[in-house]
């Protein structure tokens, strides 16, 4: 995959972030995920940390290293396209999360890790990590009805859009407020570099 907005050193480069690329590769990542967690799930009769745990953190940390920078440029530099963008991606990754959350097998597959032998020699990080995973398993509703984990699903979409829109709406209030000040006794104690700042933003 050669698209810039994969593309990222150890730091985000955003400047390479193009909005029109995000969807087309976080769909793309999400396809990959989901085959490459099909064939983990298929060709493995025994899980371990070590053919379970670590592919699931690098799928995982595969999409975060896309999806955070353009997150964090939604959240910093607002634009009507970053916002149209975000708001079309945001279902896609909610249904995402969630269908892998409530997958039955992978949640069979980490509880037999659990159930090992060999769960006792892990570390406490290990054993921790484990232990949220079921967890985390159970909160998003592995164990509910087909007909409650569509509804589970349809839930954790409104409340990404309504939680999304407040944000946007606190931003868009933040942005068209402002305060005209014509007494400068009304600016004592604000600092003298301030206080030009603001007289030239004005």
């Amino acid at each position: 995959m050669t698209n810039s907005s994969l593309n990222q050193d150890a730091l985000p480069v955003f400047s390479t972030i193009q909005p029109e690329q995000i969807e087309p590769v976080l769909q793309e990542l999400m396809t990959e995920n989901r085959n490459q967690l099909y064939a983990l799930l298929k060709n493995n009769n025994v899980y371990t940390w070590e053919n379970l745990f670590l592919p699931l953190e690098e799928m995982d940390n595969r999409l975060n290293k896309m999806w955070s920078p353009f997150s964090h440029l939604h959240a910093v530099m607002e634009s009507e396209e970053l916002r149209a963008v975000y708001n079309n991606c945001l279902p896609l990754l909610t249904e995402y999360h969630t269908e892998f959350m409530q997958n039955e097998v992978m949640y069979r597959a980490v509880e037999s890790v659990a159930d090992s032998p060999g769960f006792k020699t892990f570390t406490s990080q290990q054993t921790k990590a484990i232990k949220n995973q079921l967890r985390d398993f159970r909160l998003a509703g592995v164990n509910l009805t087909i007909e409650d984990k569509v509804r589970f699903l349809e839930l954790q979409k409104k409340l990404s859009r309504l939680s999304t829109q407040f944000g946007e709406n606190v931003l868009d209030a933040t942005q068209g407020w402002t305060l005209h000040v014509t007494d400068g006794d009304d600016l004592k104690g604000l600092p003298e570099n301030t206080i030009e700042i603001a007289r030239q933003t004005a």
